[in-house]
């Protein structure tokens, strides 16, 4: 994630919490990890990671700015016997990167300082995808393996990204919370539930 555009995020947060009703600062983290196959040889692996800030221009109400980054990797060890030759594919691996910036409306269905605050969250997010496979080779006749890397593929998207969360406040100031989020191709409603994240994490205003 761009480290120029957090120092910006933090410093826009933190002189604009007096313009507002007030400002609430949040970072979100999920992690899942599937293991599949027959002998359980395959694995697949996400990261996701979300900071967000939310200028609350009435007492529901907010404009919210979000930038995440998210990581996914499936690896497959299988042998794949390659037609007309005596080599096998024996590893195949898949890196997804993800990386958006969104704008857009927050509303609350609980005042501030209410135990239990859940809230939805909505709007445009730019999202940059990358990917890259990797091949494990196998020699049968002498064992040697080698591996071969496919070019980065680089996409962007205008997207919509979409949450609800729950938040639960311990402190005055401070809360947990666990929330569901997606972000899908820009009014591509069918996609919602096609990439969904369960992430955990805190919330402080200020």
């Amino acid at each position: 994630m761009n480290i120029r555009f957090l120092l910006s995020f933090f410093v826009l947060a933190f002189f604009s919490s007096k313009s507002f009703a007030f400002t609430e600062l949040s970072f979100d983290f999920g992690y899942d990890k599937q293991v599949y196959g027959s002998l359980k040889q395959n694995k697949q692996t996400s990261r996701s990671y979300q900071a967000s800030v939310a200028f609350y221009l009435f007492k529901y109400t907010a404009i919210e700015f979000n930038a995440s980054h998210s990581e996914e990797e499936t690896l497959e060890n299988n042998v794949i016997p390659v037609s007309g030759t005596n080599v096998s594919v024996v590893s195949l691996s898949t890196n997804v990167t993800s990386d958006t910036l969104g704008l857009g409306l927050r509303q609350a269905f609980a005042a501030r300082g209410a135990f239990v605050r859940p809230f939805l969250s909505i709007g445009y997010a730019n999202q940059v995808i990358r990917d890259r496979t990797t091949f494990t080779f196998r020699d049968n006749t002498s064992g040697v393996t080698d591996r071969f890397s496919d070019p980065i593929n680089k996409a962007r998207l205008d997207s919509i990204f979409m949450s609800f969360a729950m938040q639960f406040q311990l402190t005055e100031l401070f809360s947990i919370k666990g929330s569901v989020q997606s972000v899908f191709p820009a009014f591509e409603f069918d996609r919602l539930t096609d990439d969904l994240k369960y992430t955990a994490g805190f919330s402080w205003i200020f």
